[in-house]
């Protein structure tokens, strides 16, 4: 099968990607669609995913810097805005994959 699989979250179906929005835009998207819609464990795991995702290929930590950089400014957002405490929140490390 060939596609593009990120397409395919329903996160990215939201409007959410790193390429071409800025961290306002995001966090507009993050807090106005996709945590109402997705919830807010859903989408703090597809952030993570990816970020594991990243890290795990070869020298992803350079490639992906930049993306990297703004998974984790998003995660660090979404966890202080809007986790309780009700569920532990998802790793990025890869040795928790």
């Amino acid at each position: 099968m060939d596609y593009d699989f990120r397409e395919q979250t329903p996160l990215y179906q939201t409007g959410y990607k790193i390429s071409g929005l800025s961290r306002d835009r995001r966090s507009s998207i993050l807090a106005d669609k996709a945590v109402p819609m997705l919830g807010l464990f859903e989408v703090a795991e597809t952030i993570a995913n990816n970020r594991r995702l990243r890290k795990l290929q070869y020298d992803g930590e350079v490639k992906y810097a930049h993306t990297i950089g703004e998974w984790e400014h998003d995660l660090a957002r979404l966890r202080r805005v809007f986790h309780d405490g009700s569920f532990t929140w998802p790793s990025t490390d890869v040795e928790d994959y």
